[in-house]
């Protein structure tokens, strides 16, 4: 979505949209999107494999899908991750200090074209409508202590896709808190988000 359409949004929508809640906002905004046929990026979670060495994962949930993309190791060792998986400008909505200016261009971005994300290799590309369920479970077991000593915490998503299924880490430092993650996932996605 380009800057622009955003503003357009925001600007069309302005009395609509006070005195709503978050989640109203996002759907909202989320309903805009599919009216509009634009697939835009919510939520963004930064995922790890079951192993210390093996590859990071973007869990990238659209408007209409979720798009599965592999980070390279360099983006998998500096990656900052979103505040509970909110991607800028839905963010942007339920942060009033917050302007689209402030939000860097390489940003914007990075995460305005869905379809060139679509076509990254290897993407996976799962529409709503495939996924039977996804469930969310509170990080207890620890992988690793980093080089200062401290453990890392993490959550753990899976995915139920027909016949198979996906099982990822979430690190806390990249993507918040369990409460926050299932909270948005369960608030915004139009799946079963369940813990386990």
């Amino acid at each position: 979505m380009l800057e622009s359409e955003f503003e357009e949004f925001v600007k069309s929508n302005k009395s609509r949209l006070k005195g709503l809640s978050d989640t109203e906002k996002i759907r909202m905004f989320i309903d805009w999107c599919n009216k509009y046929n634009i697939e835009e990026l919510i939520l963004r979670l930064s995922a790890d494999g079951k192993g210390v060495f093996d590859a990071g994962y973007f869990l990238d949930f659209t408007t209409k899908s979720l798009l599965i993309r592999k980070k390279t190791w360099s983006r998998k060792l500096v990656d900052p991750g979103y505040i509970a998986g909110m991607a800028p400008l839905p963010y942007r909505l339920i942060c009033d200090k917050l302007k689209v200016s402030d939000i860097s261009k390489r940003t914007l971005a990075q995460t305005s074209n869905i379809i060139e994300l679509k076509s990254e290799n290897p993407t996976k590309y799962i529409t709503y409508s495939q996924i039977k369920e996804i469930r969310l479970r509170p990080g207890v077991e620890t992988r690793v202590t980093n080089m200062f000593g401290s453990t890392l915490r993490q959550n753990f998503i899976s995915i139920k896709i027909d016949d198979s299924s996906y099982g990822y880490s979430l690190p806390v430092g990249k993507n918040d808190s369990y409460d926050k993650i299932y909270f948005w996932l369960s608030e915004i996605i139009p799946v079963d988000v369940s813990p386990f």
